[in-house]
């Protein structure tokens, strides 16, 4: 699905900085190299954090907090199945980072290693793709950072006109060949489960090329015929 607005985006660097310092619309690169931006659409969609804060929303910050980013989310018309954040925790380049994408067209640029694959890949790994349709690993456990022995990503996606969230989470082993660990707004889930609300619920065609066309297939489908398209 193709969506923009104003973006946010903060990550860690997983060699300089571990700690992890936010910056909006940038994304912090491995290796110190200029780090990779991330945005684009319509100016003056209001942000999640833009509301004012109150006495109420001191009491109950988190509470407070989600119920602000429905409102704003609803407010700036994403459509169901629009991500609306992208998380990751030791996910090929990443240590850690976070997105926050806007509802319509988003765009990241950075020069060459700077990550901007990785959080195309989160994104697909995170829905449910198998490694075959990125076309860049055959197993699940080479999209873990190196030295460390497991990767998660977290990907939140609407689901009603109301700014209502779906949040699917998918926690990936080195030591168990790859095997997946899902959770479904915090419950665990199974593949299926997350097929059936990604594929069904929110209409989204991962292994479609026409909806996301990994970089490494761009040349296999620029071949394709008619038929096969």
């Amino acid at each position: 699905k193709r969506q923009s607005s104003r973006s946010t985006c903060a990550a860690a660097s997983p060699v300089e900085n571990g700690a992890g310092a936010a910056a909006r619309f940038r994304i912090a690169s491995p290796a110190g190299r200029e780090p990779a931006s991330f945005g684009g659409g319509a100016r003056g969609s209001p942000r999640p954090t833009d509301a004012p804060a109150t006495a109420r929303d001191r009491r109950r910050p988190a509470q407070v907090d989600r119920s602000r980013r429905a409102s704003t989310m609803a407010a700036t018309k994403y459509e169901i199945g629009s991500i609306v954040r992208v998380k990751l925790h030791q996910f090929l380049t990443y240590q850690d980072g976070e997105c926050h994408p806007g509802p319509r067209l988003n765009g990241g640029m950075g020069p060459n290693g700077t990550g901007k694959s990785s959080i195309v890949c989160a994104i697909a790994i995170g829905l449910g793709a198998a490694p075959r349709v990125l076309g860049r690993a055959d197993t699940l456990t080479e999209f873990i950072l190196t030295g460390k022995d497991g990767a998660t990503t977290e990907i939140e996606l609407v689901k009603d006109e109301h700014g209502g969230t779906y949040t699917i989470s998918r926690h990936i082993t080195r030591s168990q060949r790859g095997t997946s660990k899902w959770k479904i707004d915090g419950k665990s889930a199974t593949e299926p489960d997350v097929r059936k609300l990604v594929e069904e619920e929110l209409n989204i065609q991962i292994a479609n090329l026409c909806t996301f066309l990994p970089q490494e297939k761009v040349g296999e489908f620029s071949a394709f015929d008619s038929i096969a398209l």
